[in-house]
């Protein structure tokens, strides 16, 4: 019998604070899912760039989910912006434009789907 998947929700105003905020959300609900530091350090990032993304470009509230189980962390941020996320070309001097080249390094999927007003950007990183 396979087990159930630890999956909860914070909901974010979509503001300065958003990401601090969901590092440690997201810190506390791998440690509930088993994932300690280090090994919880691909997730945080990634929380941590999807959030600000969606907190900067997006409209809030600002949703995010993280789900773990035993084979894989799926992290789900949703915000009202209708614009899928693009990547930015390389800029070595840039202090931002890095966070969806993070992703896909990291992730072994990840997609950007609508449904009404809201985008959700779902990335799927193995445990």
């Amino acid at each position: 019998m396979t087990a159930r998947a630890l999956t909860r929700r914070l909901t974010l105003p979509g503001g300065r604070r958003d990401a601090r905020v969901a590092r440690e959300f997201t810190t506390g609900v791998l440690e509930d899912g088993g994932i300690a530091a280090p090994d919880a350090h691909d997730a945080v990032l990634v929380v941590s760039e999807l959030v600000t993304n969606a907190a900067l470009h997006g409209r809030g509230p600002v949703l995010l989910d993280v789900s773990v189980s035993e084979v894989s962390v799926v992290i789900a941020v949703s915000d009202a912006g209708q614009a899928d996320p693009a990547r930015q070309p390389p800029n070595h001097l840039a202090e931002d434009g890095r966070g969806l080249r993070i992703v896909d390094r990291l992730a072994t999927d990840w997609r950007v789907e609508h449904e009404g007003d809201r985008k959700t950007v779902v990335v799927v990183l193995p445990r």
